[in-house]
C-alpha cells in the first residue's frame, strides 16, 4: 500500500467545492476503509501487507508519526517496505507483487513503470465530493475497470485485487494498452525527458 501520510497535513482543513473536511475526514477515513480491507484480504489469501512509507527514514520523528498513524488503523504491527538504496520508493514499487494506492502520483508512476498497480480512488465518494480525484482524472474513465474503482465497495476491491494478483505479466501489459494508460503520465517529445531521467537513475 502506497502511503499518503504527511504529519504536516494533520492540522489542515480541506475546502472541497464548498465542503470543508478535516484531516480525519479527508485522509484517515479513506485509508482506514482500504487498509481494513487489505488486512482481511492478506489474511484470506496468505499475502504480505506492506506499506511503502512516504516519510524519510532519516526523519525519525516524522517516521515515528507515520508508523503510529498506520498502527492506529491496523491495530497490529506495521510492516514497512523500506529498501535501503538511493531511490527506496521506486525500488519498493518494483519489488512488490501488486502496488495498491488511492490517488497518489507514486501510484501513477508505478503504472508507468509497468508494475501491477491497483487504484482504489474512493476519496471523492468518501468525502461526498463528486469526481474528486477519480481514477485517471482529468481523463474520463468508467467508475470501475479491471484494475481500478472509484466506489468504496469491498466486494469490488476483492474482485479487482484478486484478478490483478493472478493474471500474467503479459495479460497485465495487454490491459494497460487496452485502457491507454500511457496517456495518464505525459512524456516529453520522443520520450527524451523520460530517457534522460532513467539514465540518471539506472
Amino acid at each position: 500500500f502506497i502511503s499518503h501520510y504527511d504529519p504536516t497535513l494533520e492540522e489542515q482543513i480541506y475546502s472541497l467545492k464548498g465542503n470543508k473536511k478535516s484531516f480525519y475526514e479527508f485522509f484517515y477515513m479513506t485509508d482506514k476503509f482500504i487498509l481494513e480491507f487489505l488486512k482481511e484480504f492478506s489474511k484470506k489469501y496468505n499475502k504480505n501487507l506492506l506499506i511503502i512509507p512516504r516519510t524519510k527514514k532519516q526523519n525519525t520523528l516524522a517516521r515515528a508519526k507515520e508508523i503510529k498513524y498506520f498502527h492506529s488503523i491496523l491495530k497490529s504491527n506495521v510492516n514497512l517496505l523500506d529498501i535501503d538504496d538511493q531511490y527506496p520508493s521506486y525500488s519498493a514499487l518494483d519489488y512488490s507483487t501488486v502496488n495498491v494506492n488511492i490517488d497518489s502520483t507514486l501510484g501513477y508512476e508505478s503504472l508507468a513503470r509497468g508494475n501491477k498497480t491497483v487504484f482504489f480512488s474512493i476519496r471523492g465518494k468518501m468525502c461526498d465530493v463528486e469526481d474528486l480525484n477519480n481514477f485517471g482524472w482529468p481523463g474520463k474513465f468508467h467508475n470501475t475497470g479491471e484494475f481500478w474503482t472509484n466506489i468504496p465497495n469491498k466486494k469490488k476491491f476483492e474482485k479487482i485485487l484478486d484478478y490483478v494478483c493472478n493474471i500474467s505479466n503479459k495479460r497485465w501489459q495487454t490491459i494497460q494498452k487496452q485502457n491507454h494508460t500511457e496517456h495518464l503520465i505525459k512524456l516529453g517529445n520522443n520520450k527524451k525527458i523520460l530517457k534522460t531521467v532513467e539514465q540518471k537513475i539506472f
